[in-house]
């Protein structure tokens, strides 16, 4: 008998989390699924095959088969049991009868008017926004330069305008200010919030039309991966994208309507996104109009082929690892190592020259492990130093004695010893004169840091699998520090 919990299953007295299933063939396999939507008109097509398909539905499905699972019973209640009375259906797997299993059949039928429901609710409060935001500001359509940088987070931000800089580049910055916010002035660039483009009285006119795009986007998931999931499944794909889905359609409308004013000054769109919602709206703009685009991406390249392409025709990737996998999967995007851009992208000035830290940077994504790494830290040590994730809290570390959190992130990546799992932060360390260590301690962060993150193959990273093995190393690197020997 296998108790399936929402995160984890127990087996015969030993809990499995899901995750450990993750490995080449599964990649493979989903790969293989994508092959068939390559054509797909969908914006979350990317989004959904990799976070839903590879990372959540097949994962389960995966696990259930390596641990050869025929009778299971459910443990928790919620929409996304949906997946697991799919998997348990097609895999003929036995599930128990019990108030679980009752509860979660009957909460399925509630997912369909629920994700219509929060379609409706939150594209009326997106309308209700954009209007506003549309009357409060000047609205523009004045473009500046050559080319156009398309913003929509604050690390994109800080990357294509060190690339913009280097390359002595000029143009305009059109940012989404329901994402972050541009508080700073850049030579040679005139900065534009996404939401001053149209005005109040054609924004009304074109309402009808951003709805209609709306359920087309949910039209097109139920139909496009009625293959893969099944009807409750699909709708559960819906329910999770919903509120995103009026902002996405609202940010490619605005897009294409600024592009289409400036269409004969535009040389080239620069964006940071890679694979994402955004990323497939700026590569439609981009094929629209003719124009040339360039991708520095905000985060490590996936050794994953998603089904639509990655964005631009041409493409820095972080490493040279990154970019021949890439050049296997994507034939028509010039792919771009040039370390010294990347230099030019990663290195960070204006930091305070101090002795060296051990910094441990979390990245939001396993909370758990990163405080029982930070745990096992502050025991051994005492002069630990944390710096969040932005989506991270001080909070979800508040019972942990005797360490410090770091506010300024050029201080604490430059001339440090640097912490972390799989993040970019280990490329940037490396960059800026840090000894970087990146903590693999479970099998799905060693899937990720050998296979599915090839950027994090590289020779300047040092791997460690236990904690003991990290402890002795810090304690050599310190002495050394002390003796004049490290670095």
């Amino acid at each position: 008998m296998t108790d399936i919990y929402k995160n984890k299953i127990f087996i015969n007295g030993e809990y499995f989390n899901f995750d450990i299933s993750l490995n080449k063939e599964l990649v493979n396999k989903v790969e293989g699924v994508n092959e068939n939507l390559t054509h797909s008109k969908g914006l979350f097509v990317n989004t959904i095959c990799f976070h839903q398909l590879l990372m959540n539905y097949e994962l389960k499905s995966n696990l259930f088969l390596e641990r050869k699972c025929k009778k299971v019973r459910l443990k928790y209640i919620g929409f996304s049991t949906s997946y697991l009375f799919e998997i348990f259906k097609r895999d003929k797997i036995i599930i128990v009868k019990d108030h679980y299993y009752f509860i979660n059949r009957i909460i399925h039928f509630l997912l369909i008017p629920t994700s219509l429901i929060k379609i409706i609710f939150y594209s009326i409060l997106s309308i209700f926004y954009v209007f506003f935001k549309s009357l409060k500001q000047n609205n523009s359509l004045i473009f500046y330069g050559e080319s156009l940088v398309l913003i929509h987070s604050n690390t994109a931000l800080n990357k294509c305008m060190k690339f913009c800089i280097s390359k002595n580049e000029k143009g305009t910055i059109l940012y989404d200010s329901h994402k972050l916010k541009i508080n700073k002035n850049y030579d040679n660039f005139t900065v534009i919030d996404l939401y001053k483009i149209v005005k109040s009285s054609h924004l009304i006119k074109v309402i009808p039309e951003l709805l209609k795009s709306v359920f087309k986007q949910t039209k097109l998931i139920y139909k496009e991966f009625k293959q893969i999931f099944g009807v409750f499944s699909r709708f559960y794909v819906i329910f999770i994208y919903a509120d995103r889905f009026f902002h996405s359609v609202y940010v490619s409308f605005v897009l294409d309507f600024f592009v289409k004013e400036n269409v004969k000054k535009i040389k080239k769109i620069i964006s940071g996104e890679k694979e994402s919602r955004f990323a497939i709206i700026e590569n439609n703009i981009i094929n629209k109009f003719k124009i040339e685009g360039v991708c520095i991406p905000h985060g490590l390249e996936y050794n994953f082929k998603y089904p639509k392409p990655l964005f631009g025709n041409i493409f820095y990737a972080t490493s040279e690892n990154a970019k021949n996998s890439l050049e296997i999967m994507y034939q028509n995007i010039h792919f771009i190592f040039d370390e010294t851009v990347l230099k030019n992208i990663y290195k960070v000035f204006g930091h305070k020259i101090q002795d060296k830290k051990i910094v441990f940077f979390t990245d939001s994504r396993n909370i758990k492990l990163d405080h029982f790494i930070i745990s096992f830290l502050a025991l051994e040590f005492n002069d630990i130093y944390v710096k969040l994730h932005p989506n991270d809290l001080k909070d979800n570390y508040s019972d942990i004695e005797n360490i410090n959190f770091v506010n300024s992130f050029n201080d604490s990546i430059c001339d440090n010893i640097v912490l972390t799992r799989n993040s970019t932060v280990l490329l940037e360390g490396i960059y800026n004169n840090s000894t970087c260590i990146s903590i693999i301690l479970n099998t799905k962060d060693k899937f990720i840091s050998n296979y599915l993150y090839p950027s994090l193959n590289n020779l300047g990273i040092i791997k460690i699998e236990k904690l003991e093995e990290l402890k002795v190393l810090i304690k050599k690197m310190k002495k050394n520090e002390i003796i004049g020997l490290y670095n």
